[in-house]
């Protein structure tokens, strides 16, 4: 799925050491939630869709995000936790993902 998106950003401090050892004068870190903030700022017409992290958690963001702009599109799906993923559980995450057709998918993971 990564390699088959148009842009996939990862979050974190260790790539912004990583440019800077490159060459990279003026890079920094970027949070995941910072750039999903600012795609909600209204300027884009996107539809998000969250994956990841507990039930509760995507319920909370997508009722914050809706307090603010009810007609923004936001869904989203948190597969069981567990210690392996076999090739059906990719199969459901992708077949959650397809039935939205979403712009963005937004990837959170919790240790547990």
């Amino acid at each position: 799925a990564i390699n088959e998106s148009l842009v996939s950003v990862a979050d974190g401090t260790p790539l912004s050491w990583f440019g800077k050892l490159e060459g990279s004068k003026k890079i920094e870190r970027i949070s995941g939630l910072n750039l999903f903030e600012k795609f909600l700022e209204g300027k884009y017409n996107f539809k998000h869709f969250l994956l990841g992290d507990t039930a509760e958690t995507i319920s909370k963001i997508i009722l914050k995000v809706r307090s603010k702009d009810k007609a923004l599109w936001i869904k989203g799906y948190s597969p069981p936790f567990k210690g392996e993923f076999g090739e059906q559980d990719n199969i459901e995450i992708f077949s959650k993902i397809n039935e939205e057709i979403p712009d963005l998918v937004w990837v959170s993971g919790i240790c547990q």
